[in-house]
């Protein structure tokens, strides 16, 4: 039985490889799909962790823009050459499935940070490096014939301006439609993880937020331990793709009660909650209390407010 495991794997290899026909599974079923002619941008970079923490090594996430699998075999991907043309390519193997994501890491330590549902959203190919500076470099995805199909040539200060250290956390792309290499259309991943591999980004967003919106749910709540109701849920929509967060409660005499968040780095959709504790971690009084949320936008220096009221019950 194992010899004919091993022909049947050597046999779709072929069959991927020889008649471009894209091979996945889903649900335990093979799934055949003839590969089309893809075009620049159908496939986009889009995540690159190149500045990685401590004992982790460099990975990077491609898109895939269509309606179709696309068998990779054959494809390759290098960094900027340098002034003698050397640069270091490596070369992939598998396929990525139809509007999915598949993150390319140097090794398996990439599985130690974070989840994915499936063994399809990653391929591991043991690599000691990419050779992605920490400054600026390029990634260059080719398909088999040679012809690039996206590349990014990133900065540093691509990094939202307002964080004074981005080690571990990933350039995240903010539009799959937008330019690859517009400082505008990437940032720094919001997600506590540093990194969103093999799912939307943090910072995913089509269509620019014009409008701020704050809602407090539910409001109001009764913070009395009982499993009812116990927090309240602050969400937010704000006009920038990212934004530093800071959001304070107060009584009605103006006197500060909690600081739920002080100057935290996060996506323009994002959401805090209170859990109805006062900085000394004493239950808050039966009572009205407000927020106050600021929120300011490192890259286009902008700033702005909202006051809302929360109202603290109990069982009298």
């Amino acid at each position: 039985m194992g010899k004919r495991v091993c022909i049947v794997s050597v046999s779709l290899f072929l069959l991927s490889a020889i008649a471009h026909v894209a091979i996945y599974s889903h649900s335990g079923i093979l799934f055949f799909a003839p590969n089309s002619e893809v075009s620049a941008c159908d496939i986009v970079i889009n995540e690159i962790m190149f500045d990685p923490l401590s004992g982790q090594k460099e990975w990077f996430e491609i898109y895939n823009r269509t309606g179709s699998a696309v068998s990779l075999n054959g494809w390759s991907f290098h960094d900027r050459p340098t002034a003698s043309g050397r640069m270091k390519t490596c070369h992939l193997s598998c396929t990525i499935q139809p509007e999915s994501f598949l993150c390319i890491a140097a090794d398996s330590s990439l599985l130690e940070l974070f989840s994915f549902y499936s063994s399809d959203q990653y391929v591991i190919l043991n690599q000691a490096s990419f050779s992605f500076n920490n400054d600026s470099d390029a990634v260059v995805l080719c398909d088999a014939s040679g012809k690039t199909i996206d590349s990014v040539a990133y900065s540093a200060n691509w990094h939202n301006p307002g964080l004074r250290d981005v080690s571990g956390r990933s350039l995240e792309r903010i539009d799959p439609d937008g330019a690859s290499n517009s400082s505008n259309n990437w940032s720094t991943c919001s997600d506590p993880a540093g990194g969103t591999p093999g799912r939307a980004n943090s910072l995913f967003r089509t269509v620019q937020q014009t409008e701020k919106t704050v809602t407090v749910s539910p409001n109001p709540f009764s913070p009395d331990g009982d499993g009812f109701e116990d927090v309240c849920t602050i969400k937010f929509k704000l006009p920038y793709v990212s934004a530093l967060i800071t959001a304070r409660i107060f009584d009605v005499k103006g006197r500060l009660v909690r600081t739920i968040a002080n100057v935290r780095y996060s996506s323009g959709n994002g959401e805090i909650s209170w859990d109805g504790m006062d900085d000394q971690n004493r239950r808050a009084r039966i009572g009205v209390y407000i927020l106050f949320l600021e929120a300011s936008d490192a890259q286009s220096r902008q700033y702005t407010t909202s006051k809302n009221a929360i109202v603290v019950a109990g069982k009298l």
